[in-house]
């Protein structure tokens, strides 16, 4: 792992071909993670960061941000300020956060949420899906003034929780249908492109209010005048051959959808849940000839039914949770003749799951799940795969078990695990966010990138190489086994490295810094922001990372020059810079030596270690 740090200036930081870690600080900065998974943190100032490939954690902070997932499963914050977010390829989390921002989708499979204020949600030519459980989804449109806005032209406003638009209207290309769901979707609405039947979102909680549409006025038709019409010469017709429909094995998601009481879901147990997969006409017919033909009847479903009206464009299937493949059988039809029944196998790859109200309990199969807890206070937990899990409303507790792992939890005072529980063995590289509240964050197994968040948070990364960020309040950061780097951000932050070679960054505040066992690096704040406390810094295997460009002074990159440092109270010439004082274990540092600006003092040092300038290097 590669930590990049920023100056306070405008900077342009790049990532290897490994995992890194960003850190713009202040300035408007352009940052690229190029390959791996990186965490790019923009801090003050404008920033545009670009995730580059691999499964990406993008974070603004302040100002207005620009930020581009692209290749990936990417986790995508805001936070203040008017932001750009675009998901780009795979299945992202984009999180406005505060301010009027605007989120893009380029790819089927997103979940964004505005935050607070006049949110714009603009999807590309390639965002929707023509399996519903594919489509992209908004967590809160309507929480404000918001607009989404579709590439064809269309542009749908909101009122509160409300559609002000016609159920159905049409753009330069196409004819868009908005309509309210059913089964589990029955409080959502959703938006359809009547033309190519592909899904382009789906609005959580919200309700669809439809517009009379005026009666036409028939026009008078004229009586034509009739004409002789020659008798044709009759010709022999060629016999007629059936259509011919293929037996299919497909791969879906399937939805689950809670109640508003208390629920209790187990995806790979059976239960009094159902879980509905929504398969796409067109999906039946690609194997299938001639062109131009439908589905007529389907029949003989096994673990679950099977519901199909003859010009429905989806097959929807039903089962109890806990079933892993479905099966039915199809016939087609040109119109003259029928084809004889052909099999369908689907073998239900991960769920998505909808807790809505009340303290509920979900736990995720072994594949890819995407589950959302909704209000008041659940547990969530993955299982095996890659899951993304959200929390929502209220105090969560969120487990992410075996795989690479998105864990956020939303507003709450949440407890956030990438890992398993007690008695299992968990890995995977995770990324958790905590959001608002005291949260406790828990990377376990793996390398893990971890942002508290608001809020007074405990982090804890455990064995692999992890970012934890404290980011504001006063947090407590654990990094235990590996090479980890710590950031408190603001507040008065505590950060123990553990064990290997650690990399603590007290940023503002007053910070308490234990690298632990290996050789770690202390890195200290801008003089006057803070006096941090070096709890066990060993001279000759620890090092102090002082910011050139922070500090000022004329230092330099490289090891302190000896010139620099000296064993005093304060400093006898004008090019001392930095002033131990050994019986106090106080560190100070001078701008100008002897000149009229003051010494500042920067960190004690625990026990009182014989420092020198070679424990001192210049960044």
């Amino acid at each position: 792992m590669t930590v990049i740090n920023g100056t306070l200036d405008d900077d342009n930081l790049t990532g290897t071909s490994q995992r890194d870690v960003i850190y713009g600080r202040a300035g408007s900065d352009l940052l690229n993670g190029a390959e791996g998974d990186d965490l790019l943190y923009g801090g003050k100032g404008s920033d545009t960061g670009s995730g580059g490939s691999g499964n990406d954690y993008l974070f603004g902070n302040l100002d207005n941000d620009s930020l581009d997932g692209t290749d990936g499963r990417d986790v995508i914050f805001g936070g203040k300020g008017e932001d750009t977010l675009r998901g780009g390829e795979g299945r992202d989390l984009l999180f406005g956060n505060q301010g009027n921002d605007l989120i893009e989708s380029d790819s089927g499979g997103d979940t964004s949420t505005g935050g607070e204020g006049a949110d714009t949600f603009s999807f590309g030519p390639a965002s929707g899906s023509l399996n519903l459980v594919n489509a992209p989804v908004i967590t809160d449109f309507g929480n404000g003034e918001d607009v989404i806005r579709l590439a064809n032209g269309g542009q749908i406003l909101s009122q509160g929780r409300s559609i002000i638009d016609l159920t159905t209207f049409e753009t330069a290309t196409s004819k868009l249908n908005i309509f309210q769901g059913t089964g589990e979707n029955a409080k959502n609405a959703i938006i359809q492109d009547s033309v190519t039947q592909e899904f382009l979102v789906v609005l959580k909680d919200v309700l669809v209010l439809s517009s009379p549409t005026p009666t036409p006025t028939p026009n008078p038709t004229p009586t034509p005048t009739p004409t002789p019409t020659p008798t044709p010469t009759p010709t022999p017709n060629p016999t007629p051959t059936p259509p011919i429909a293929v037996a299919d094995t497909l791969n879906r998601f399937a939805a689950v959808s809670g109640t508003n009481g208390q629920d209790i879901i187990f995806t790979d147990q059976a239960g009094n849940y159902t879980s509905v997969l929504n398969i796409p006409i067109v999906d039946l017919l690609q194997n299938d000839s001639p062109t131009g033909i439908t589905v007529t009847t389907v029949s003989n479903p096994i673990n679950g039914t099977a519901n199909y009206n003859f010009g429905d464009t989806s097959v929807l299937f039903t089962s109890q949770i806990g079933v892993s493949t479905v099966s039915f059988e199809y016939a087609v039809s040109d119109g003259t003749l029928t084809s004889t029944n052909v099999p369908v196998t689907v073998n239900i790859e991960g769920f998505q799951v909808s807790g809505f109200e009340d303290n509920d309990t979900i736990v995720g199969s072994s594949g890819n799940d995407t589950l959302d807890g909704g209000s008041e206070n659940d547990r969530v937990q993955g299982g095996d795969g890659d899951d993304s899990l959200v929390g929502g409303l209220g105090n969560d507790t969120m487990i992410g078990d075996l795989g690479n792992d998105i864990v956020v939890g939303g507003e709450g005072d949440d407890c956030l695990s990438g890992g398993a529980g007690a008695g299992l063995v968990a890995d995977g590289n995770d990324a958790i966010a905590g959001g608002n509240g005291n949260d406790t964050l828990i990377g376990d197994f793996g390398n893990d990138t971890i942002n508290g968040d608001a809020g007074n948070d405990l982090i804890q990364g455990d064995p692999g190489d992890d970012f934890l960020f404290g980011d504001a309040e006063n947090d407590f950061l654990i990094g235990a086994d590996g090479n980890d780097c710590l950031s408190g951000g603001s507040g008065d932050d505590t950060l123990s490295g553990g064990t290997d070679n650690d990399t603590l960054i007290g940023d503002s505040g007053s910070d308490l810094l234990a690298g632990g066992i290996g050789d770690d690096y202390f890195q200290l704040n801008s003089p006057g922001d803070g006096i941090d406390f070096l709890n066990d810094f060993t001279p000759g295997s620890d090092r102090i990372l002082i910011s050139a460009t922070d500090f000022g002074g004329g230092l330099t990159a490289g090891t302190l020059a000896a010139s620099q440092f000296v064993l005093a109270v304060a400093a006898s010439d004008l090019i001392q810079r930095f002033i131990y004082d050994s019986g106090s274990a106080n560190l100070f540092f001078d701008a100008d030596g002897i000149g009229p600006v003051p010494q500042v003092l920067i960190a004690t040092l625990a026990a009182a270690p014989p420092l020198s300038a070679s424990d001192i290097l210049i960044i």
